[in-house]
């Protein structure tokens, strides 16, 4: 029996991977005095609770298959609902890839947004942020990071 994949979060996923790996392809960011990414050196990741919880397998086999279209490969991170855990890993991820890292968030809680996107900025990473964000943070306030 095979599997079909639906639903909005996959599409979502997939489009966002998309914008941001497009932009982290295209542009240099103003925080970061580097060279364009090559695309073999662009790296994405999907952060989110776990994969035990269905729209996250699902985001998560949509980011793949994006990722396999373009050559590339998607690396999911677990917060498992630990705020904290998710902001090192993402903050790790940053400063280990900096203006190649393409980020798609589910922020475990909105509080740890803007921490996550200042370090995003810190090293002109690229972010897309779903679900949780504080109201008044916008993207306008993160330049380039914040896709």
């Amino acid at each position: 029996m095979k599997t079909q994949i639906r639903g909005k979060g996959i599409v979502f996923s997939i489009l966002s991977l998309c914008l941001g790996a497009s932009s982290a392809l295209t542009f240099v960011p103003a925080a970061q005095a580097a060279e364009p990414c090559a695309k073999d050196k662009v790296h994405l990741v999907q952060s989110g609770r776990g994969l035990e919880n269905p729209y996250y397998a699902f985001v998560n086999q949509g980011a793949n298959a994006f990722a396999k279209t373009v050559g590339l490969t998607s690396e999911w991170i677990s917060s498992e609902g630990d705020s904290q855990k998710q902001l090192s890993q993402i903050t790790s991820i940053v400063n280990q890839y900096g203006n190649c890292a393409v980020i798609n968030v589910d922020p475990n809680e909105s509080a740890i947004l803007p921490a996550i996107l200042d370090a995003a900025k810190a090293k002109g990473a690229h972010v897309i942020v779903q679900w949780n964000r504080p109201k008044a943070l916008s993207p306008k306030s993160y330049g380039d990071t914040f896709v």
